[in-house]
């Protein structure tokens, strides 16, 4: 079986394109799914963006990186790393979040690659987004 350099995930959300994109980008949204961390950028070209964990009273940072493509309610786009490894190019994905309203419905496409050949890593990728988009989908839609 060969290695896959990206993880793509599809799926419908019952809910509008707004909702959706205020549930990336409001912290106090994303520690309801995204294993209990809060999303800190100011969703420009360029920013930092960081995904933290209160563990105790102490700020952990889980995954950081830069916004390289902002466009509100349509697509963000960053680079990721785990401040847990040695921050060199190789070790950074790309994360794509594309929104597309069907209605008062919204297809929702990730895609995040640049694994190279870190079977593992891609592995528990795209487990995680299995998580984070139930996680989603159930939080927007109850």
């Amino acid at each position: 079986m060969t290695h896959k350099d990206t993880v793509i995930k599809n799926i419908l959300i019952n809910a509008t394109v707004s909702k959706v994109w205020e549930a990336f980008t409001n912290p106090n949204i994303t520690r309801r799914y995204f294993f209990d961390c809060e999303v800190h950028s100011n969703f420009n070209i360029g920013d930092e963006i960081e995904f933290t964990l209160d563990k105790n009273g102490s700020k952990i940072i889980c995954i950081k990186g830069l916004i390289t493509f902002c466009i509100k309610e349509k697509l963000l786009a960053y680079t990721c790393f785990s401040p847990d490894t040695e921050n060199l190019p190789e070790k950074h994905t790309l994360v794509t979040i594309a929104l597309v309203p069907e209605g008062l419905r919204t297809q929702l496409t990730i895609t995040q690659g640049n694994f190279k050949a870190d079977k593992q890593r891609y592995n528990e990728t795209n487990e995680a987004w299995n998580f984070v988009l139930n996680g989603l989908k159930t939080l927007l839609e109850t």
